[in-house]
């Protein structure tokens, strides 16, 4: 899955992913601990995860990333099963991993480049032998790793674009092809009304409808962008259809607005929205548009405010929200046949502490990002759903 709506790496991950370099000092020990066996927690399971048995595993957590109460912190992106990346970064520790289809393995990352991925605002690649990142301390040069070296490329400035008014960057990036052949794109969200295009030779300015503000690519035929009038769709030329209508009672007793995109194929979008109200039913609330190819279906969340959501690859959506009242904990549900079902979390998961959800493209599996919380502090999770 190659988006984050808002963000491919949160503003409160972007300062802290990344990836191991000989300028920094790691932890002695190995950076991951390979928990593939680890015990699993299936949706809806209320007892401990040694008592799950279901042929698709549930949730369960992988690898631990970096040293204990270091800060560490990262970010994942996924292409197909056998492909994903993810950058890490703490007090003292970097890393970039990647997922070969069978197990995660730490990236060696050249002293000179710590910078760049340091400052990483975007990262994609579909193969562990294609890899770009983008940076802030270098937005006119992509780093891009080919299965065995690092090499730096020079882009157009108009390339990677800060967002209006002031604000940092905020960038989605997706890439297919060989090393040789990569085609990428890049969205500067809230940025202006273009994205940035590499056809494997050259960048273009690709005109947009309007500025994006959520950006996701699924396929290399299929992207989806939410802007503030219209939702974009490509399919080989840039399209528009209109924003799905507010829920019934959002308005007029408080604000709404859509916030987040996610799409699994033309006819499974998603799109977030938000309500601040002062009474009624929508008090507070979030909400999803399923778009299934004809027409638009409204379904009320469970909880008061959205974060990270990413769909199932069978119809349904995942998302990780905060529910206010009592405590502000992360909850995680699953919205499958038009209910929800709240998902325990496998054991050692912070529960105060939320998930960066991706679906794995092509199936119906996710990976997620998380900390654990203990008498040694925090520690960097990947997690995952599926086979």
């Amino acid at each position: 899955m190659k988006r984050i709506a808002g963000s491919l790496v949160a503003p409160a991950i972007v300062a802290t992913a990344v990836f191991g370099t000989a300028a920094l000092s790691v932890t002695a020990g190995s950076p991951f601990e390979d928990l593939s066996k680890a015990t699993t927690v299936s949706p809806g399971a209320t007892t401990t995860a040694d008592r799950v048995t279901a042929k698709t595993p549930g949730w369960r957590v992988v690898a631990k990333v970096g040293p204990y109460g270091k800060g560490v912190s990262g970010s994942l992106t996924a292409g197909t099963p056998k492909a994903a990346w993810s950058v890490w970064k703490g007090q003292g520790f970097t890393a970039v991993d990647r997922w070969n289809g069978i197990a995660w393995r730490q990236v060696a990352v050249p002293a000179k480049l710590t910078g760049a991925v340091r400052s990483a605002v975007a990262f994609d690649g579909n193969s562990p032998g294609s890899f770009w990142l983008f940076n802030s301390a270098h937005p006119a040069e992509a780093l891009r790793y080919s299965g065995t070296k690092w090499a730096t490329q020079q882009i157009p400035t108009w390339a990677l674009r800060k967002q209006s008014g002031g604000g940092g960057y905020d960038v989605v990036t997706n890439v297919w092809g060989t090393y040789a052949d990569s085609h990428v794109w890049v969205f500067s969200l809230n940025a202006g009304a273009y994205a940035a295009y590499y056809n494997g030779h050259a960048w273009h300015k690709e005109s947009l409808p309007e500025t994006p503000l959520a950006v996701d690519v699924d396929a290399s035929n299929d992207a989806w962008a939410l802007g503030t009038r219209a939702i974009m769709h490509w399919n080989g030329s840039w399209h528009t259809m209109p924003l799905p209508p507010p829920p019934p009672g959002a308005l007029p007793v408080g604000t709404m607005e859509y916030t987040q995109l996610t799409a699994a194929s033309p006819a499974d979008v998603w799109v977030i929205g938000q309500v601040t109200a002062t009474a009624g039913p929508l008090k507070n609330r979030w909400f999803t548009q399923h778009w299934n190819g004809k027409s638009w279906g409204f379904n009320l969340a469970p909880t008061n405010f959205a974060g990270s959501v990413a769909p199932d690859g069978h119809g349904g959506l995942w998302a990780d929200s905060v529910d206010a009242n009592p405590g502000g904990f992360w909850l995680l549900d699953h919205l499958s046949g038009g209910h929800w079902t709240n998902v325990q979390l496998p054991p050692g998961v912070w529960s105060q502490s939320p998930l960066t959800l991706t679906w794995i493209t092509g199936s119906r599996s996710l990976w997620a990002t998380g900390q654990s919380i203990g008498a040694q502090g925090s520690k960097a999770l990947i997690l995952k759903y599926g086979n």
